[in-house]
């Protein structure tokens, strides 16, 4: 088992593919680390977030007679909830460099083209059937 598994992971970093994906990778983590430090300053988050509150608080107000009962119900639980972030010291996630990573999802979507085009070489080339595939590149 150890074996098939070493062979495996043999034939997958052999391929340019996995480089340039694993490189797009980490670029896009480290430009993600980069921007959090840059741009957003850890230290005037709490100010950002009363401003915040208070512009909720007044979106709420002038939005009761407008807005159906769900969605003032909404409303007052972002507030609470970032009422909630400034008395117990707790920065938002959006604010650190998960929140940002959890944002950047678009990076699944390349890992899943690779995975399915591994897959489909392993398929046709006989991997893990012995038949020949005229539709599927190599």
């Amino acid at each position: 088992m150890f074996k098939l598994v070493r062979n495996e992971n043999m034939k997958l970093y052999s391929k340019i593919s996995t480089w340039v994906m694993l490189s797009i990778l980490l670029i896009g983590v480290l430009m993600a680390i980069v921007v959090t430090k840059v741009v957003s300053n850890p230290t005037d988050w709490k100010q950002d977030l009363q401003k915040q509150i208070a512009m909720q608080q007044v979106d709420l107000e002038s939005a009761r007679n407008t807005l159906p009962a769900e969605a003032l119900i909404d409303m007052e639980r972002e507030i609470q909830l970032n009422q909630y972030r400034l008395d117990h010291n707790s920065m938002p996630m959006t604010a650190t460099v998960w929140g940002i990573s959890l944002q950047m999802s678009l990076y699944f979507i390349p890992t899943c083209n690779i995975v399915y085009g591994y897959c489909s070489r392993e398929y046709c080339g006989g991997g893990i059937f012995n038949r020949n595939c005229k539709n599927a590149s190599h």
